[in-house]
């Protein structure tokens, strides 16, 4: 009786640890070059995030982008992937940043993993889904006159439609003004000055882009709008004057917003003088 009982026990233990082995076999349906796909699309991700991070990082830190692709492409499928070609990628991550231009969810897939890429790792390809940027010119020309506070100057703030209904946009509110002006999306404009401003979006979606002019250093609801038609009317040349003359006095740090609008004979294609500025993308 003993050594049946024996026997059924070890039966059991030796079933039991079959079984343990048998949920802990894991297999990989995908073949060799759906590996080397996934593990592209994956280090295309990671790319992207350290890209990003890295062209709003102002301290100019150096990348170590053999670490990055190390980071963002699983072993063992990564030195297959990129073998032979990982100096290319690491220096076409290098050349993004200092384009300086956020790079969207497509820009990278393309680079790396479409069968025409760098390491050609996706044969079936199917692009991530992401409007492409859309650069597009405008031109402002302050024509306002000068006075004894402002010079004539203003400063231009690119509104995002979402921040249309609140009182000041989050550029405006930044109060310390050499930090204020040194943003992105402002710029400013000496009297008699004009400036081409490249306006760099994601879709020609509804909401036209919006800038908003004010004298330099005026609070926030002193600027006017303009919104910018970029599909019927994308090469104007906008005007910036000052607010016709009232006999009504505002109390002391009230600004009548400046008044903008299309000048008709120009465009901003025109030549332009010698030494005129241009300046970046808003």
């Amino acid at each position: 009786m003993r050594l049946l009982t024996a026997y059924i026990v070890a039966t059991a233990l030796t079933t039991t640890t079959a079984k343990k082995k048998k949920r802990r076999r894991k297999v990989d349906a995908r073949t060799e070059q759906q590996r080397l796909c996934d593990a592209c699309m994956g280090l295309a991700e990671h790319a992207r995030t350290v890209v990003n991070v890295a062209i709003k990082d102002v301290s100019g830190a150096v990348v170590d982008w053999p670490a990055v692709l190390d980071e963002g492409c699983p072993a063992p499928e990564c030195s297959t992937l990129l073998k032979g070609v990982a100096t290319a990628v690491a220096e076409e991550l290098h050349m993004l940043v200092e384009d300086g231009d956020a790079i969207d969810a497509r820009v990278l897939p393309d680079l790396l993993c479409a069968p025409a890429s760098v390491t050609g790792a996706c044969r079936d390809y199917d692009p991530p889904d992401a409007t492409p940027r859309t650069k597009l010119v405008v031109a402002l020309h302050n024509e306002r006159t000068v006075d004894a506070k402002t010079q004539g100057r203003i400063e231009v703030h690119l509104v995002a439609p979402g921040d249309m209904d609140k009182d000041c946009a989050p550029s405006e509110n930044v109060q310390n003004e050499t930090k204020r002006l040194a943003l992105q999306n402002v710029r400013t404009l000496q009297a008699d000055e004009e400036q081409l401003f490249v306006l760099s979006i994601h879709a020609l979606s509804p909401t036209l882009p919006t800038l908003r002019a004010k004298p330099l250093g005026a609070p926030c609801g002193a600027g006017a709008d303009l919104n910018v038609d970029l599909l019927e009317d994308r090469w104007a040349v906008y005007y910036v004057r000052d607010p016709p003359p009232s006999k009504v006095k505002l109390p002391g740090g009230i600004f009548r917003p400046l008044v903008l609008g299309r000048i008709e004979d120009r465009d901003a294609r025109d030549m332009l003088p010698n030494g005129h500025p241009f300046h970046g993308e808003l």
